[in-house]
């Protein structure tokens, strides 16, 4: 059972990754390694040095480094999250800034990474509704205190919570101006390729997206430089 599991979550999520190439009008030229997390999983059988300390109950996670979609679901709109990541992570290959945790770079990335993947998961399943209800940027008035709060928040504890939060907010209201023809696939295809190698860059980017996209009090009427970010 097991086994005829593992080889209809491999094909049920190629054949997501081959409709969004096709979408995307790309030509990858790898595929990303799949598993079926069952109550028995054992990733070091299959030859990954991977703890999974977390529950995988009806979801799924790309592990870039191995280039694995770890899945507990085969829900589409769930892999098609994680197909997005993996898609995105194929231009991200000549980055060369290190991450550090708890970074402006750090946060920017993780939010763009997770707009891309909730707009694909939203091309694959249009139902797909985010968990995340709050917005917890859209009453700051300055780059201050978004800044702030982003402290705050990891002090806290959320900090994963924010950044999926603002990405998942960010891809649904790209995936609304997809539809009403206010942007189109070239759009994201240029965010989704971008390597977001400077210093700051991907935080940036974030700031510009979330700019375009959603909007706010800070968001509507500043567009920070690159620059500016040097000196928070």
């Amino acid at each position: 059972m097991t086994s005829l599991l593992q080889k209809k979550l491999e094909e049920k999520t190629y054949e997501i990754l081959f409709e969004l190439e096709d979408e995307f009008d790309l030509d990858l030229k790898s595929l990303p390694e799949v598993y079926y997390v069952g109550r028995n999983f054992n990733p070091y059988e299959v030859g990954l040095p991977i703890r999974l300390d977390f529950s995988l109950k009806k979801t799924a996670l790309f592990f870039p480094k191995y280039n694995v979609i770890f899945t507990a679901t085969k829900d589409e709109g769930v892999l098609g999250e994680e197909v997005g990541h993996f898609i995105h992570h194929q231009f991200l290959h000549k980055r060369h800034i290190k991450e550090v945790p708890l970074s402006l770079e750090h946060f920017g990335m993780g939010v763009v990474r997770e707009a891309i993947g909730f707009f694909c998961s939203k091309l694959i399943d249009p139902k797909r509704r985010s968990q995340y209800k709050k917005d917890n940027f859209l009453f700051k008035k300055s780059l201050e205190g978004v800044l702030r709060h982003i402290r705050y928040i990891a002090i806290m504890g959320e900090y994963e919570h924010l950044i999926h939060q603002q990405g998942y907010l960010i891809g649904e209201k790209m995936y609304q101006g997809y539809l009403s023809g206010g942007i189109d696939i070239g759009d994201v295809k240029e965010v989704l390729q971008k390597p977001l190698k400077g210093k700051n860059e991907a935080f940036y980017e974030f700031i510009k997206l979330r700019q375009r996209f959603v909007g706010g009090k800070f968001f509507k009427q500043n567009l920070i430089k690159k620059k500016n970010l040097s000196k928070t």
